[in-house]
């Protein structure tokens, strides 16, 4: 037995079923998604992009590219720097995107946001959905056309607004990363975002910037904290 349908809906949309043969109910929260349930237990998403709970579901975030290209995806992806700062002890870069989504959930906005934050083991670059439509900031301020107008060295603004849409003072924001969302040279990220103390230095941007200094400014010693900036996928 197969059951086989189609999702619209903008990312933000929450999509709940159960799996034919299993008891394991499955939320998608994704955009424009074609799916299929077999009879297996597997769920297998053709394209879009999607979490799911349960762990048999994988996705290539770089599908909903394709999917802004036909106009099927998000109309703009929200941009926002934290309101908190942080030790660089968080965790890696996805105990970062935890902190991004938590922020996210708690100003009440929808969708999947990740750190842009790079690691030994990740970068924005290569976890990324790389956008075809507009950055803007949570108070509706453009920040990039576009994921390579955003990795182009500069982009229209400061990301100075919280998830809130409230401005925030501008600073230090923990990235490891160049402008290009790349990882940046291998060893400036406090041990993989695990170490706090005066014996290393991790990689900040700055919010108080709009050309690459935004996400490539200094090294700042790991007994530190800074921020984050937040991108919804």
């Amino acid at each position: 037995m197969m059951r086989v349908g189609k999702v619209s809906g903008r990312a933000s949309r929450v999509i709940r079923a159960w799996l034919v043969a299993s008891p394991v109910l499955v939320e998608l929260r994704c955009a424009p998604v074609d799916f299929t349930f077999d009879s297996g237990g597997d769920a297998q998403i053709i394209a879009g992009d999607a979490l799911a709970s349960d762990s048999g579901i994988s996705i290539d975030a770089n599908e909903a590219s394709a999917l802004d290209a036909i106009g099927d995806g998000p109309s703009y992806r929200v941009v926002f720097v934290t309101e908190n700062t942080y030790l660089p002890n968080f965790g890696g870069h996805v105990a970062a995107d935890a902190i991004c989504q938590h922020e996210a959930m708690v100003a009440g906005l929808p969708g999947t946001f990740m750190a842009w934050v790079s690691d030994s083991t990740s970068s924005p670059s290569a976890r990324f959905v790389h956008s075809s439509v507009p950055y803007q900031m949570a108070n509706g301020l453009a920040v990039a056309n576009n994921w390579l107008e955003l990795t182009s060295a500069s982009i229209e603004r400061t990301i100075s607004v919280s998830a809130f849409g409230t401005t925030v003072a501008p600073g230090d924001v923990w990235t490891a990363s160049n402008y290009n969302g790349t990882y940046y040279n291998g060893w400036n990220d406090c041990s993989d975002w695990t170490y706090m103390g005066q014996s290393d230095v991790g990689t900040v941007g700055s919010s108080n910037y709009s050309d690459s200094y935004w996400s490539l400014y200094s090294d700042i010693q790991c007994n530190n904290s800074a921020r984050l900036y937040c991108f919804e996928q």
